[in-house]
């Protein structure tokens, strides 16, 4: 939507930034309860590695798909315990935001929007493996998009030695 400068001058319009989700859902999921296919229930503590990976692809029309790629892996000492994965997408419409910020906008702001649903399924699935829900801390995306960026650049010097 075009909105008028109140001069009136039709050449200075800005064009308000439109932002909807469209639908979100589970891509793909995995969960691997080691523990029960070998009835051996773990007696030390259980650890938690996650890794989690944000996608961003274009779609026609302004639409995008923001994917979210979580990886867990629990052991009790060196014995795996389970493996969950999960890839949970939304679909967003994104208009008049400028080029330098949309990957960044839609990188932070998508997930960001996604994140408390991820979190959920998670400790829903863990709950219902048997184990204690798997409440996931709280995810900066902003400083996780920080990081992916200062790899891309380090990664880029190095191609260019």
């Amino acid at each position: 939507m075009a909105k008028t400068k109140p001069n009136g001058n039709a050449a200075n319009t800005e064009k308000k930034v439109n932002f909807l989700v469209r639908g979100q859902f589970i891509r793909d999921m995995s969960f691997e309860n080691f523990a029960a296919q070998k009835m051996d229930w773990p007696k030390a503590e259980v650890k938690v590695d996650t890794n989690l990976n944000v996608d961003v692809k274009p779609l026609a029309n302004e639409n995008f798909v923001v994917s979210v790629k979580v990886n867990l892996e629990a052991k009790a000492g060196d014995k795996g315990v389970y493996l969950l994965e999960l890839d949970y997408a939304g679909l967003f419409l994104v208009q008049n935001i400028p080029q330098p910020q949309l990957y960044p906008f839609l990188s932070i702001q998508c997930p960001t929007i996604l994140f408390p649903f991820i979190r959920k399924i998670i400790a829903e699935i863990t709950g219902d493996g048997g184990f204690p829900p798997y409440l996931m801390n709280y995810i900066d995306f902003s400083q996780l998009y920080q990081h992916q960026m200062m790899q891309m650049r380090a990664q880029s010097q190095k191609i260019r030695k």
